[in-house]
């Protein structure tokens, strides 16, 4: 008996032993019941571990604090994005204090993923995600320095079955006058990398009795479609495959459109060249053959050889423009002091300039290849959109300009304007300072070649801009194969001088004109203030050159003169920019402001001209006042009701690049004409005269164009 009881107690214990160890391997297994908490803020709740995180252990009314719940879930079990697809719901996060007023703004949502679970498919996370709001104070007291956060917080985590949770969380911050970083910070980054930005291009679609096609214009080169997400679907088949192509998709609908067609939003991911992207995207309904992107519009890029010998005649014409007019001086001395030189210098600095123009035209191609993939919407002279560019550019030529005028000599090798023989240093950046100038200018079938290079491969995108870079430095490339043309120049002199001092006034004109852009950008008291620092920094020159001023009355000068005048010169960029386009606050019974709306209203009621232009454009410029303030010209457009609308690109406007985009161009002036309502629209060229204008106004045609 004894023999029964022990052995009946040996086969036992292994049970025994499990029951007694069974709440530390469940510990073991699950760190977090179900409502425990290890630091006061983790939970675990059907089968998810979620934790009330903030970017910032301060909240002020000046900066936002991101308040966000992350979750992590069980394997095979998901949650869901804003529009959970076909079945779900999304998370909602209700943050309030009963200390202060609060202003939370939407919830951000990261990038979601596909979770089929057929016949259905949802839109959702699995594993983990950090969902999100910014907060901050409205109005607090004076006195206080601590709240409480109160958060509610429901979310539904989905396996086969849905369980749905929820719970309460407080959260203790400090008040500051400006928020202090916590230890979530890094995490908050990494997961705010994951928010689409909102649109940077135009979207339309076109209504099918089955399906929808969906086309976007201005995503990034060599961008290809690879999903959609819409954030309201009730008409849309989620499970039904997406048939997707470079610029366009097309999702079957699960019942038909409402009447009238609502505007589609939603979440687009790409690739370009393996590498992912997204965007919100908004999608109004195509209105058919007369709006703004004809859907039916094939682009088709002419052989590469053409493209290059575009742009080779581009480049060339370029030299001829009045944009490179205020580089003339610097090219023309650096030739003439090359008049007495061997025949192998001569070929050398020839050599040098080339390569300055040839690289810089190259390192804009590779900057704007890859701008244009991060999904920004750029193109040529997109550098002086930016007002910093803008104010570097205006103290450059303000600083030449003295130096024309005697005031002081550059001794810097790579950029020597004095009497001395120029290096090849300084040739090299006299190429590339050729090329900066020179970048708000469009000459013909320039345009069309960068425009039609820009959706090619990358090497085609570097031949073409070689090619354009060949014809801007053909007048050196003369030089490097037979240097005895510097013979038949004039012999230096000292009319060289007197050449150098009269170009002061075609460099302060430009200085003048790029601070008139920047004004046009940044507002008038921008540009008033960029003037005054440039007066401030002209004094020392002055003093020293003019009055020969002791050392310590000029030292005197520029410590008081240099960090006013560079102080003032930079405050326009410390400020707000104005989101209105000079087309938006300047419009005139001739002009009228641009906007696709504007387009669709204007080409109902008749023929349609749309000139794209910008302060910056030159050639844009020269067109409008030798074309369109000609008074003949007024007189036709009047007699035949053309409605004239003005697309101002001198800021960055992402809705006008995607235009330019979609008609293969990458720069200014373009013309759209529309001859009439519901018309295709026609093409005119870059440079303008008015009987070219008057020309294309009675050509009736729509499959006439010009590049």
């Amino acid at each position: 008996m004894k023999h029964k009881v022990f052995r009946w107690l040996w086969l036992s214990l292994p049970i025994l032993l499990s029951l007694l160890l069974w709440p530390l391997h469940t510990a073991m297994a699950s760190p977090l019941k179900e409502g425990s908490s290890a630091d006061g803020y983790t939970r675990y709740i059907n089968h998810s571990e979620v934790k009330l995180l903030s970017s910032h252990d301060s909240l002020s009314a000046s900066e936002d604090t991101l308040i966000g719940l992350h979750i992590r879930l069980d394997p095979e079990w998901h949650t869901y994005w804003r529009n959970p697809g076909d079945s779900g719901a999304a998370p909602m996060l209700n943050i309030q204090s009963a200390q202060a007023e609060l202003v939370v703004g939407e919830i951000q949502w990261p990038l979601p993923e596909r979770i089929p679970t057929p016949p259905l498919v949802t839109f959702g996370y699995e594993n983990e995600v950090l969902i999100f709001a910014p907060v901050r104070l409205k109005a607090p007291a004076a006195d206080l320095k601590e709240l409480s956060l109160s958060v509610e917080a429901e979310w539904l985590v989905c396996k086969v079955e849905c369980i749905p949770a929820f719970d309460s969380f407080s959260l203790p911050l400090a008040v500051a006058q400006k928020p202090v970083a916590s230890a979530s910070q890094a995490l908050f980054a990494s997961w705010q990398q994951q928010i689409p930005p909102q649109a940077s291009s135009i979207a339309r679609y076109r209504p099918g009795k089955e399906a929808l096609q969906l086309e976007i214009s201005g995503l990034p080169t060599g961008a290809k479609i690879t999903d959609f997400f819409p954030v309201q679907s009730p008409f849309l088949s989620n499970a039904a495959p997406q048939l997707s192509g470079q610029h366009s998709f097309s999702q079957a609908l699960s019942q038909p459109l409402p009447d009238p067609a609502p505007t589609i939003t939603g979440l687009v991911l790409y690739e370009v060249d393996g590498l992912p992207g997204s965007l919100h995207i908004s999608a109004e309904v195509s209105s058919g053959s007369a709006a703004l992107l004809n859907t039916e519009r094939e682009s088709r890029a002419p052989p590469l050889w053409q493209l290059m010998l575009m742009a080779f005649a581009g480049g060339l014409i370029l030299n001829i423009m009045p944009c490179v007019f205020p580089i003339i001086a610097i090219k023309l001395l650096s030739i003439l002091k090359q008049a007495e030189e061997r025949t192998s210098t001569v070929r050398l600095s020839s050599l040098a300039y080339i390569a300055g123009v040839l690289v810089t035209f190259e390192a804009f191609a590779l900057l704007l290849v890859l701008l244009r993939a991060s999904g920004q919407a750029l193109g040529w002279g997109f550098q002086l959109q930016s007002p910093g560019f803008l104010t570097a550019l205006i103290l450059l030529f303000f600083l030449l300009s003295l130096n024309f005028l005697g005031l002081y000599e550059f001794r810097l090798p790579l950029l020597q304007t004095g009497p001395r023989k120029q290096g090849y240093g300084g040739q090299f950046a006299t190429g590339a300072l050729s090329v900066f100038v020179a970048s708000p200018c469009t000459a013909p079938f320039m345009g069309a070649a960068m425009g039609f290079a820009l959706s090619q491969s990358i090497s085609a995108i570097l031949l073409v801009f070689l090619g354009l870079g060949l014809g801007f430095a053909l007048p050196y490339l003369l030089l490097l194969i037979s240097p005895r043309i510097v013979s038949w120049l004039p012999k230096p002199g000292q009319w060289m001088l007197l050449f150098k001092e009269f170009m002061f006034f075609p460099m302060l004109l430009t200085a003048l004109w790029l601070l008139w852009i920047l004004g046009r950008i940044a507002g008038l008291e921008a540009a008033i203030a960029v003037l005054a620092g440039l007066t401030l920094l002209a004094i020392p020159f002055w003093l020293r050159q003019r009055l020969s001023a002791p050392g310590r009355l000029l030292f005197g000068a520029w410590l008081i003169c240099l960090p006013l005048g560079l102080g003032l010169t930079v405050w326009p960029l410390l400020q707000p920019q104005n989101t209105q386009t000079a087309a938006q606050t300047q419009s005139s019974s001739f002009w009228q402001p641009f906007s696709p709306a504007a387009l669709a209203t204007a080409q109902a009621a008749g023929p349609v001209f749309v000139n794209f232009t910008a302060a910056w454009c030159i050639t844009c410029q020269v067109n409008e006042q030798v074309t369109f303030r000609d008074a003949d010209t007024q007189a036709l457009i009047q007699q035949a009701g053309i409605q004239m609308l003005k697309a101002d690109w001198t800021r960055r406007d992402p809705e006008i690049t995607a235009i330019l985009s979609y008609y293969d161009r990458v720069s200014v002036p373009f013309y759209l004409f529309y001859p009439s309502a519901n018309s295709e629209p026609v093409i005119l060229p870059e440079v303008l005269t008015p009987a070219i204008f008057k020309r294309y106004l009675s050509n009736t045609d729509p499959k006439e164009t010009a590049l």
